[in-house]
C-alpha cells in the first residue's frame, strides 16, 4: 500500500519513490526540487497529556490543513515518521517553498482546536531545502539538508519555518 491508514496522505515508501522520480526529472528537464520536512512540535507531549488517541486526531487534522495548501498535481504529501511529515515540490525554488512553508504553519497554528473536549494547541516546525539554492550538494542530499533546517527550526524555538543555509 502507498497510504498512511491513519492520515489519509502517501506513506513514506511513496515518498522514497516519488523522491527518486522527481529527482530524475529534476536533472532531465533542468527544473528546481524543494523539501519541505515538517514536524508537529511537542507532539510526545500530546500524546502524553490527553493520550494517543488525541494524538492521532491531531495527526490528521494536521495532514488535513497541509493537504489544504497542496494544489497542484505533482505535489506530494507524506508522513514519512511518527509526527513527521514531507512535502515533495517540483518546480518549485526555495522562495515559493518558503512561502508556501509559512502558510502551511501559521493555518496549523490557527487550528488550536478541540477534540473530545480538550484544547489541544498546535504548531509545527518545519525545515525547508530547494535545488534553486545551488548548494554545494547531490540533489540526493536535499532531504538530509530539509532534515538539519528542521532541527535548526527546533533549536530557535519551535513553531517556525527555516530554509537551510550552509555554515
Amino acid at each position: 500500500s502507498s497510504t498512511d491508514a491513519l492520515t489519509g496522505t502517501h506513506n513514506r515508501r511513496y515518498f522514497d519513490q516519488a523522491y527518486a522520480s522527481e529527482l530524475k526529472r529534476m536533472r532531465r528537464d533542468n527544473t528546481d526540487l524543494s523539501l519541505l520536512l515538517l514536524d508537529i512540535d511537542h507532539f510526545k507531549h500530546i500524546n502524553d497529556s490527553w493520550g494517543h488517541q488525541i494524538g492521532d486526531e491531531c495527526l490528521k487534522l494536521v495532514a488535513h490543513t497541509i493537504g489544504q495548501h497542496i494544489q497542484r498535481g505533482n505535489d506530494t504529501l507524506a508522513r514519512v515518521g511518527g509526527e513527521e511529515f514531507c512535502i515533495l515540490l517540483p518546480n518549485t525554488n526555495a522562495a515559493g517553498a518558503v512561502f508556501l512553508a509559512e502558510a502551511i504553519r501559521a493555518a496549523i497554528e490557527a487550528l488550536s482546536t478541540e477534540i473530545n473536549g480538550n484544547q489541544v494547541a498546535i504548531t509545527a516546525s518545519i525545515g525547508v531545502t530547494s535545488s534553486s539554492q545551488r548548494l554545494p550538494t547531490q540533489p540526493e542530499q536535499l532531504l538530509n539538508l530539509a532534515d538539519k533546517a528542521l532541527y535548526r527550526a527546533k533549536q530557535q524555538g519551535r513553531n517556525r519555518v527555516c530554509l537551510f543555509e550552509a555554515d
